[in-house]
């Protein structure tokens, strides 16, 4: 079943699916032509091109993501979105010397320097493998909030807080001023959260996952002409369906009481926590 989400809960899909499979549907090599010794054109896929960096020689890999039907805002923001994904995944701990820059509004580029056929393959495995993503529902019991920020642990949570650019080590804030994605954290994280970060700019987020990306089949992305907000339209797999839709009726907002708010979590950080409206 192909789902459209509820108006806030879905918009903020979009981009966060998209990155999710970014090595399954939205991402795949790129296709050159070139002009051959006779003069003739042909064309082929590329995806290793062997490069003489520097002297160490080594590896480019050159990606297109499908964007065509996103408007040029969204699809600049995919790509940086998608660099800033794959080079958590392939060097977390910024050891590599790895260049992954945008080649165009909807190509990007990786340099691996003084790498072989190997290493490079490996790198490619990671790039292109789904990522983990999971929804979760938001802690907001007041006492639980109070005891994560004395340094307590409270059970069968995680604590996210605000990303931070590794430059400036400030929040992570697009231009209308909102954060662009929280972090896992600790709860002494908590305890010492700096004083920047005010009440409701971050999250518990109950450990268990209600659906996870292992059930997603389908994500199309675009940009609605009426509003000019990103849309997007997906489905799950068995299961996943049915564990979404409960999850979307058991804690939708009623005339009794506001909705839940549901983390989407890709791998270890926050990009969104909509209220399920």
């Amino acid at each position: 079943m192909m789902g459209r989400i509820l108006p806030k809960l879905y918009v903020k899909l979009a981009l966060v699916l998209i990155l999710a499979v970014i090595g399954v549907i939205a991402i795949r090599p790129e296709r050159i032509t070139e002009t051959g010794p006779d003069g003739k054109p042909s064309s082929h896929w590329v995806t290793r091109i062997p490069l003489g960096l520097d002297l160490k020689g080594g590896s480019e890999l050159l990606y297109k993501i499908r964007t065509a039907e996103m408007s040029a805002a969204d699809r600049k923001d995919i790509v940086a979105r998608t660099i800033e994904v794959i080079r958590r995944r392939v060097d977390p701990d910024g050891r590599m010397e790895l260049d992954i820059r945008p080649r165009s509004e909807d190509r990007f580029f990786i340099q691996l320097p003084g790498m072989g056929p190997e290493e490079s393959a490996r790198i490619e495995t990671l790039i292109r493998k789904a990522g983990q993503l999971r929804f979760c529902l938001v802690d907001e019991r007041a006492e639980d909030q109070e005891a994560a920020r004395l340094g307590d642990r409270v059970a069968n949570v995680t604590p996210f807080l605000p990303a931070r650019n590794p430059v400036t080590h400030q929040i992570d804030r697009d231009a209308q001023n909102k954060i662009r994605r929280w972090h896992k954290a600790t709860f002494r994280d908590v305890k010492e959260m700096s004083a920047d970060v005010r009440n409701g700019e971050w999250f518990l987020v109950e450990n268990k996952a209600y659906v996870t990306g292992e059930y997603l089949s389908e994500v199309s992305a675009s940009t609605d002409p009426q509003t000019g907000m990103p849309d997007v339209a997906f489905s799950f797999r068995g299961k996943g369906r049915q564990d979404f839709e409960r999850l979307t009726d058991q804690y939708q907002r009623t005339e009794q009481h506001p909705g839940r708010l549901l983390a989407i979590i890709l791998e270890e950080d926050i990009y969104s926590a909509p209220e399920i409206s």
